[in-house]
């Protein structure tokens, strides 16, 4: 993900901050913090970004993982003023009760 921000971005105006590791070998997760300068209707625009990437093994084959990313993107003024709410919404994402009860239970 990093890569591709940088190819969109340019390399020189992404900086990687704090990139950490969570979950559980079924179900890891990492997140890391970005900031960059992009251009935004023709001028240049400091923004702050928290990826998370969330693994998500499959209800249907445990042998399988969905990973889902969930981004937050905003200037770095008001990032400070959100990232409570991102933070709170990244913690209710869970597969799916129904789907886990009519594939066999299969978390």
């Amino acid at each position: 993900a990093l890569a591709n921000m940088q190819r969109e971005v340019g390399a020189g105006n992404v900086k990687l901050g704090n990139r950490n590791e969570a979950g559980t070998p079924a179900n890891p997760g990492l997140t890391q913090a970005l900031r960059m300068r992009i251009n935004l209707n023709g001028r240049l625009q400091d923004v702050a970004q928290l990826q998370v990437f969330l693994g998500m093994q499959d209800v249907r084959d445990p042998r399988r993982q969905a990973v889902l990313r969930i981004v937050l993107t905003a200037t770095p003024e008001r990032f400070e003023q959100v990232i409570g709410d991102f933070t709170q919404f990244v913690s209710t994402i869970r597969p799916e009760a129904a789907a886990q009860t009519r594939n066999g239970g299969h978390r």
